[in-house]
């Protein structure tokens, strides 16, 4: 916009009426202060074009993470490119998102789904140990990279074995 470029499409395909927002907040929920974003001190911006925020450490980034905004459930799913948000299935559930076992990482253990898998599909590590381990696959069948989200994400390249073997071979 500000370069003047026309936008593109809009994730939300449908309008959302406030009147059709239902906000079903447990009345034992006890809403979380938002955690403040450590910036760069006044003195300090007047000199330079350095980002003012400054990012959270990780135990906030973890806080801010888990705590729920109270925005009526499904708003984010909706907007999702990945439909990363997701329902929890308890009664009462509310939006859940992946918090990368954060909790395995620490005891040196990997994410629950890298090794549930059972086609050993999923591994995990930073994006460059990612794309040294399997290059920089980013397109898949049924997964629509987005320019503008730019996610983190390389594509494991299915192995073929050497020589396949027919079904009149054998």
């Amino acid at each position: 916009y500000l370069k003047g470029e026309v936008l593109g499409k809009s994730y939300i395909d449908v309008p959302i009426k406030t009147s059709d927002i239902k906000v079903e907040i447990p009345a034992d929920l006890v809403k979380e202060p938002r955690q403040e974003m450590p910036t760069l001190a006044v003195e300090q911006r007047a000199h330079n074009f350095s980002e003012i925020a400054l990012g959270y450490d990780g135990e906030k980034a973890i806080a801010e993470a888990k705590r729920c905004v109270n925005c009526a459930g499904r708003l984010c799913l909706r907007v999702c490119p990945y439909d990363a948000p997701q329902f929890g299935v308890e009664n009462g559930a509310k939006m859940e998102k992946c918090d990368f076992c954060v909790d395995r990482l620490e005891e040196g253990k990997n994410p629950i789904c890298v090794d549930a898998c059972i086609m050993r599909a999923l591994d995990w590590g930073t994006i460059e140990e990612l794309k040294a381990k399997y290059g920089d696959i980013q397109e898949a069948i049924g997964f629509t990279y987005s320019s503008s989200a730019k996610p983190s994400i390389i594509f494991k390249p299915k192995r073929l074995p050497d020589k396949a073997v027919s079904s009149e071979e054998k």
